[in-house]
Protein backbone atom coordinates (compact mmCIF):
# COMPACT_ATOMS: atom_id res chain seq x y z
CA UNK A 1 0.00 0.00 0.00
CA UNK A 2 0.91 3.33 -0.58
CA UNK A 3 1.80 5.95 -3.19
CA UNK A 4 4.06 4.59 -6.73
CA UNK A 5 7.47 6.55 -6.93
CA UNK A 6 6.85 9.40 -9.45
CA UNK A 7 9.66 8.38 -11.47
CA UNK A 8 8.13 5.59 -12.25
CA UNK A 9 4.75 6.72 -13.48
CA UNK A 10 3.15 9.89 -12.74
CA UNK A 11 -0.25 10.68 -12.91
CA UNK A 12 -1.56 12.54 -16.33
CA UNK A 13 -2.97 16.54 -15.40
CA UNK A 14 -3.48 19.37 -17.64
CA UNK A 15 -3.21 21.79 -15.30
CA UNK A 16 -0.04 22.23 -12.89
CA UNK A 17 -1.42 22.90 -9.24
CA UNK A 18 0.59 24.02 -6.26
CA UNK A 19 0.90 20.81 -3.89
CA UNK A 20 -0.83 20.72 -0.17
CA UNK A 21 0.85 22.94 2.67
CA UNK A 22 1.49 20.55 5.33
CA UNK A 23 2.41 22.30 8.79
CA UNK A 24 5.07 19.29 9.35
CA UNK A 25 8.40 19.52 8.10
CA UNK A 26 9.03 16.65 6.55
CA UNK A 27 11.86 14.47 8.14
CA UNK A 28 15.14 14.24 6.57
CA UNK A 29 15.81 11.84 3.68
CA UNK A 30 16.39 7.76 4.55
CA UNK A 31 19.20 6.74 3.28
CA UNK A 32 18.36 3.66 1.40
CA UNK A 33 20.78 0.86 -0.27
CA UNK A 34 19.83 -0.03 -3.72
CA UNK A 35 19.04 -3.52 -3.56
CA UNK A 36 21.35 -5.51 -6.41
CA UNK A 37 18.52 -6.79 -8.58
CA UNK A 38 17.79 -4.13 -11.30
CA UNK A 39 16.95 -4.24 -14.86
CA UNK A 40 19.73 -4.29 -17.77
CA UNK A 41 20.31 0.05 -18.17
CA UNK A 42 18.59 1.20 -14.88
CA UNK A 43 19.69 3.63 -12.63
CA UNK A 44 19.05 3.96 -9.17
CA UNK A 45 16.81 6.61 -8.21
CA UNK A 46 16.65 8.08 -4.59
CA UNK A 47 13.14 7.81 -2.63
CA UNK A 48 11.37 10.91 -1.18
CA UNK A 49 8.93 11.34 1.65
CA UNK A 50 5.49 11.87 0.80
CA UNK A 51 2.16 13.41 2.06
CA UNK A 52 -0.52 10.64 3.17
CA UNK A 53 -3.51 12.61 3.28
CA UNK A 54 -5.76 10.01 4.83
CA UNK A 55 -3.61 9.51 7.93
CA UNK A 56 -1.63 13.36 7.82
CA UNK A 57 1.35 11.66 8.05
CA UNK A 58 4.51 11.87 6.17
CA UNK A 59 5.39 8.61 3.94
CA UNK A 60 8.38 7.48 2.67
CA UNK A 61 8.30 6.72 -0.80
CA UNK A 62 11.60 4.03 -1.68
CA UNK A 63 13.86 4.64 -3.92
CA UNK A 64 13.23 2.48 -7.25
CA UNK A 65 15.52 0.98 -9.72
CA UNK A 66 14.32 2.59 -13.28
CA UNK A 67 15.48 2.54 -16.96
CA UNK A 68 14.61 6.29 -18.12
CA UNK A 69 12.81 6.57 -21.16
CA UNK A 70 14.74 7.12 -24.01
CA UNK A 71 16.96 10.31 -23.95
CA UNK A 72 15.41 11.83 -20.43
CA UNK A 73 16.72 12.47 -17.51
CA UNK A 74 14.95 12.63 -13.73
CA UNK A 75 15.00 15.92 -12.26
CA UNK A 76 14.27 14.67 -8.04
CA UNK A 77 11.28 15.28 -5.84
CA UNK A 78 11.94 18.06 -2.96
CA UNK A 79 10.16 19.77 -0.09
CA UNK A 80 10.51 23.76 0.37
CA UNK A 81 9.13 25.35 2.85
CA UNK A 82 6.15 27.90 2.01
CA UNK A 83 4.27 30.19 3.74
CA UNK A 84 2.37 27.96 6.75
CA UNK A 85 4.43 25.13 6.32
CA UNK A 86 6.12 22.78 3.61
CA UNK A 87 5.08 21.80 -0.04
CA UNK A 88 6.63 18.74 -1.82
CA UNK A 89 7.22 19.60 -5.52
CA UNK A 90 7.20 16.55 -7.59
CA UNK A 91 9.69 15.03 -9.53
CA UNK A 92 9.64 14.64 -13.42
CA UNK A 93 11.44 13.55 -16.16
CA UNK A 94 13.02 16.09 -18.88
CA UNK A 95 15.05 16.00 -21.93
CA UNK A 96 18.71 14.63 -21.43
CA UNK A 97 19.79 17.73 -23.88
CA UNK A 98 18.29 20.35 -21.85
CA UNK A 99 20.68 22.07 -19.57
CA UNK A 100 18.51 24.38 -17.34
CA UNK A 101 15.08 24.52 -16.62
CA UNK A 102 12.70 27.51 -17.93
CA UNK A 103 10.09 28.45 -15.73
CA UNK A 104 6.69 29.97 -16.67
CA UNK A 105 3.54 31.28 -15.17
CA UNK A 106 0.87 28.63 -14.60
CA UNK A 107 -0.36 28.46 -18.30
CA UNK A 108 -3.96 28.80 -18.73
CA UNK A 109 -6.98 26.36 -17.73
CA UNK A 110 -6.72 23.11 -20.85
CA UNK A 111 -8.96 23.69 -23.56
CA UNK A 112 -8.83 20.02 -24.48
CA UNK A 113 -11.81 18.55 -25.34
CA UNK A 114 -11.02 15.07 -26.96
CA UNK A 115 -10.54 14.55 -30.58
CA UNK A 116 -12.76 15.77 -33.54
CA UNK A 117 -12.11 13.85 -36.06
CA UNK A 118 -12.52 10.13 -36.15
CA UNK A 119 -9.31 7.39 -35.59
CA UNK A 120 -7.06 7.29 -38.61
CA UNK A 121 -6.47 3.60 -38.33
CA UNK A 122 -7.05 0.67 -35.32
CA UNK A 123 -3.04 1.45 -34.58
CA UNK A 124 -3.81 5.71 -33.60
CA UNK A 125 -4.24 6.67 -30.34
CA UNK A 126 -4.89 10.23 -29.44
CA UNK A 127 -2.63 12.96 -27.81
CA UNK A 128 -4.36 15.67 -26.18
CA UNK A 129 -3.57 19.19 -26.81
CA UNK A 130 -1.67 21.75 -24.71
CA UNK A 131 -1.15 25.04 -23.84
CA UNK A 132 3.10 25.76 -25.31
CA UNK A 133 4.92 28.65 -24.07
CA UNK A 134 6.19 31.27 -26.99
CA UNK A 135 8.12 34.72 -26.06
CA UNK A 136 4.47 36.30 -27.05
CA UNK A 137 2.72 34.19 -24.31
CA UNK A 138 0.90 30.78 -24.07
CA UNK A 139 -0.64 29.64 -27.54
CA UNK A 140 -2.76 26.29 -27.70
CA UNK A 141 -1.52 23.16 -29.34
CA UNK A 142 -4.53 21.02 -30.16
CA UNK A 143 -5.01 17.57 -30.19
CA UNK A 144 -3.50 14.78 -32.92
CA UNK A 145 -3.43 11.44 -33.35
CA UNK A 146 -0.57 9.79 -33.32
CA UNK A 147 0.49 6.04 -34.26
CA UNK A 148 1.77 3.69 -31.99
CA UNK A 149 4.74 2.32 -31.22
CA UNK A 150 5.73 -1.00 -30.12
CA UNK A 151 6.39 -1.98 -26.92
CA UNK A 152 6.31 1.58 -25.70
CA UNK A 153 4.00 3.82 -23.73
CA UNK A 154 3.07 7.68 -25.10
CA UNK A 155 3.70 10.18 -22.05
CA UNK A 156 1.90 13.56 -23.37
CA UNK A 157 3.24 17.09 -23.14
CA UNK A 158 3.01 18.45 -19.31
CA UNK A 159 3.63 21.23 -17.37
CA UNK A 160 4.64 20.64 -13.66
CA UNK A 161 4.26 23.23 -10.92
CA UNK A 162 6.94 24.15 -8.65
CA UNK A 163 7.54 27.41 -6.32
CA UNK A 164 9.80 29.73 -9.19
CA UNK A 165 6.99 29.11 -11.93
CA UNK A 166 5.80 25.92 -13.58
CA UNK A 167 7.81 23.45 -16.30
CA UNK A 168 7.16 22.32 -19.26
CA UNK A 169 8.08 18.38 -20.31
CA UNK A 170 6.99 17.79 -23.92
CA UNK A 171 5.78 14.46 -24.63
CA UNK A 172 7.66 11.58 -24.45
CA UNK A 173 7.75 7.75 -25.62
CA UNK A 174 8.69 6.00 -22.22
CA UNK A 175 9.38 1.78 -21.62
CA UNK A 176 5.95 0.00 -20.37
CA UNK A 177 5.45 -0.57 -17.29
CA UNK A 178 6.63 -4.03 -17.60
CA UNK A 179 10.44 -3.39 -18.37
CA UNK A 180 10.94 0.16 -16.75
CA UNK A 181 12.26 -1.05 -13.51
CA UNK A 182 11.67 -2.92 -9.78
CA UNK A 183 9.68 -0.56 -7.49
CA UNK A 184 9.81 -1.16 -3.72
CA UNK A 185 7.26 -0.75 -0.91
CA UNK A 186 7.11 2.88 0.61
CA UNK A 187 7.61 2.08 4.94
Amino acid sequence: RGPVHEAFGAPAANDPQPTEVVSERPPEPIEEEAPEFKAEGAIWIPGYWDWDVATKKHIWVSGMWRVPPPNMRWVPTYWTQASGGWQRVPGFWVSAQATELDYHATPPESLEAGPNTPRPGDNYFYVPGCWNYYDSGYRWRAGYWAPYRDDYVWSPDRWYWTPRGCVFTAGFWDWRPGVRGSLFAPI
